[in-house]
């Protein structure tokens, strides 16, 4: 109370992107790479068929079969 904060504006988030089940994917300035793993990460029997957006974090955010 009875002070102000005067802090840098903060960047935007980087737009999404459709993530097609490649092994690398340009986004943000960087890139992500994916591999395949066993006991590890999200079951590829649920990605099958479906659309996977990549997109910076909202809050709140949770894996939905």
């Amino acid at each position: 109370r009875g002070r102000l904060y005067i802090e840098p504006a903060r960047a935007a988030a980087p737009a999404p992107i459709a993530w097609n089940g490649q092994r690398e994917l340009a986004w943000a300035g960087g890139w992500l790479s994916f591999a395949p793993a066993t006991g590890e990460g999200v079951g590829a029997r649920a990605l099958e068929g479906a659309a996977v957006e990549v997109r910076a974090r909202a809050g709140g955010e949770r894996l939905r079969p």
